[in-house]
C-alpha cells in the first residue's frame, strides 16, 4: 500500500492503526 502524497510517511502501528506523519 503506498501513500498518495510522496512526502508522507506512513507507519504501521499495533492495534492495526496507520500513523501518517507529514515530513516537511
Amino acid at each position: 500500500m503506498e501513500s498518495s502524497s510522496p512526502n508522507t510517511n506512513c507507519t504501521f502501528k499495533y492495534s492495526s492503526t496507520f500513523e501518517c506523519s507529514k515530513s516537511r
